[in-house]
């Protein structure tokens, strides 16, 4: 019987690992942080995700790489997400080759991760444990009235 978590993170830096675990927690989004692409493809051999984060310079099987065996060789359909430190501009090309289906740099922004939660957990309805000031915050229905601008979309979360 296959396990389902929300997302799989495939990230060597440790503190980049904390902070995208404490993002997501806030959520309430269900997470495992691998450091490997190797990882990675072992864990995705038993556990369903519905978002895939991989960086981009993992050793070994960097993101690129992982990307390509998540979908050609293991056929998995899931959206993959490239966390890169480098400049947008110079990674998106490559991202988009391998397969990925958006990418974001670093340092990671909070605002940033939560537009790709809503872009790729569309149902999903994320709330913040630690605001009370909304019961809940529809992100999915503030995307589809934003009509992508990234600016409104920050201003109304913050």
């Amino acid at each position: 019987m296959m396990q389902h978590i929300d997302v799989l993170i495939a990230e060597d830096n440790l503190i980049d690992q904390k902070l995208l675990s404490a993002y997501l927690e806030e959520y309430d989004i269900t997470h495992i942080i691998v450091d490997s692409g190797e990882e990675a493809i072992k864990i995705l051999q038993s556990v369903t995700f519905k978002l895939l984060l991989f960086d981009i310079s993992l050793p070994g099987i960097d993101g690129y790489q992982l990307t390509k065996v998540v979908k050609e060789e293991m056929k998995i359909t899931t959206p993959v997400v490239a966390i890169t430190a480098y400049s947008i501009d110079e990674a998106k090309d490559k991202c988009f080759a391998s397969g990925m289906n958006a990418c974001f740099s670093k340092p990671i922004s909070k605002i940033e991760l939560v537009g790709m939660l809503t872009q790729f957990l569309p149902k999903e309805k994320l709330t913040s444990a630690h605001s009370r000031d909304f019961e809940v915050i529809d992100l999915s229905y503030l995307k589809e009235i934003s009509l992508g601008d990234v600016d409104y979309e920050m201003e109304i979360t913050q």
